[in-house]
């Protein structure tokens, strides 16, 4: 809120709890105005399997790119005008902002 303009979260959450955590993605984007890239671990230990699909989510809750397999590389060039647009869009960003510039 105070001027970034891409969140980076790393996780290593297991396959069930997938759609979950894509949800949270998508809505910590909305919330903050901002992009996000959530690296996500993929592949077996013991007795886990963690879900994978690492994105580059849009400041507007859209996923830009995701790497659903392994190996998967992300290459995205954001469009930043898109957080400026948001956050004037978007009520709660909007007066977050008046409040902080006051």
């Amino acid at each position: 809120m105070k001027g970034a303009d891409t969140l980076v979260v790393v996780r290593a959450f297991g396959l069930p709890r997938l759609n979950n955590w894509n949800l949270l993605d998508n809505s910590r984007t909305l919330g903050n105005g901002c992009f996000l890239i959530a690296v996500k671990r993929i592949g077996k230990e013991k007795d886990s399997e963690f879900c994978g699909e690492s994105r580059f989510v849009s400041a507007r809750g859209e996923i830009l790119t995701d790497a659903k397999l392994e190996g998967w590389v992300i290459a995205e060039e954001p469009e930043l005008e898109d957080i400026s647009r948001q956050k004037v869009e978007v009520p709660c960003l909007r007066d977050y902002l008046r409040r902080l510039n006051q």
